[in-house]
């Protein structure tokens, strides 16, 4: 969720019953700098962790890949 304040926007983390907000603007000094500040500690895993925590899991013989096809044109 993003909300902005002119040269400011504010972020609201989307899973469920977590609190934690971020504001990010333009350093005032120098507009090519941004402050980022981050409010509150997430109370869960980062999205996506359990999918790769499973995928390190599986050997590479098991990953569903296909042969590259063999190129049938032949130049002469």
């Amino acid at each position: 969720m993003c909300y902005t304040d002119d040269d400011r926007n504010y972020y609201k983390c989307s899973s469920e019953g977590c609190n934690v907000k971020k504001r990010v603007e333009r350093d005032s000094d120098d507009s090519s700098y941004v402050i980022t500040t981050y409010e509150g500690v997430h109370n869960h895993e980062r999205p996506g962790a359990a999918y790769y925590t499973q995928m390190s899991l599986v050997h590479p013989s098991a990953w569903p890949l296909q042969p590259a096809a063999a190129n049938s044109s032949s130049s002469s």
